[in-house]
């Protein structure tokens, strides 16, 4: 019987604590009665390897909403108008109907989406992200922290180690780094190789990024990837 080739990510994350934020909103106008109009306005780049093009991005914050649709390159920038972070991300594909999410913390404006990132809003949330997107309540608002973000980076990273060197991102900024997305006209940077690689290991291995994220267990306190 022939032996399909199974991409393992097995991450151990402790629960971390709830922290709170500061505002993270911009101050665009002052109106004739010295009231403030704020905004604010959230970019990055939405890519699977290829680039997300013309894609829908919905952002949900603590305070605001606010939707676009991707550039060819797959960059986007939102405008939430009173817009109070934290924020969840989500990018769908028009076409294959992909979906993937991201998020931000209160004071921080940059989010890219992409299949890790995905998985990282998983890690943090401890569900599956579409869930967290449907009910961005107060509970989930909480949860989305620099401590919360920058441990599932770190765990979720760890994890593309199984892949090799291609598909290894260890000490690269998949949440908030700049990154170059492939397109027709043009070859993707180091991190979108990355993601490619990522993609290809999922593919052979006849898994989705949800499959992953399914797998999400939690248990005493611990929450794995198997």
């Amino acid at each position: 019987m022939k032996h399909i080739p199974v991409l393992m990510f097995t991450i151990v994350l402790a629960l971390t604590a709830c922290g709170g934020g500061g505002g993270g909103t911009n101050t665009d106008a002052n109106n004739a009665n010295g009231s403030q109009s704020t905004s604010l306005a959230i970019t990055g780049t939405a890519a699977t390897g290829a680039a997300l093009s013309n894609s829908t991005v919905d952002v949900k914050c603590k305070s605001g909403t606010g939707t676009a649709t991707t550039n060819a390159d797959g960059t986007y920038s939102v405008t939430v108008a009173n817009g109070v972070g934290p924020c969840i991300i989500r990018v769908v594909d028009p076409i294959t109907k992909f979906t993937a999410y991201s998020f931000v913390e209160a004071g921080s404006k940059v989010a890219n989406v992409n299949p890790v990132t995905h998985l990282i809003v998983a890690n943090a949330l401890g569900d599956d992200p579409s869930n967290a997107f449907n009910d961005f309540s107060t509970s989930v608002q909480n949860k989305i922290t620099t401590q919360s973000i920058n441990t599932a980076t770190n765990l979720v990273i760890s994890g593309t180690a199984v892949l090799g060197a291609d598909g290894d991102m260890t000490g690269m900024d998949v949440m908030k780094g700049s990154m170059r997305a492939a397109t027709a006209d043009a070859a993707g940077d180091s991190t979108d190789k990355k993601l490619d690689a990522l993609m290809a290991s999922l593919a052979a291995a006849d898994k989705k990024i949800a499959d992953l994220t399914a797998q999400l267990k939690v248990a005493e306190g611990v929450r794995i990837f198997v």
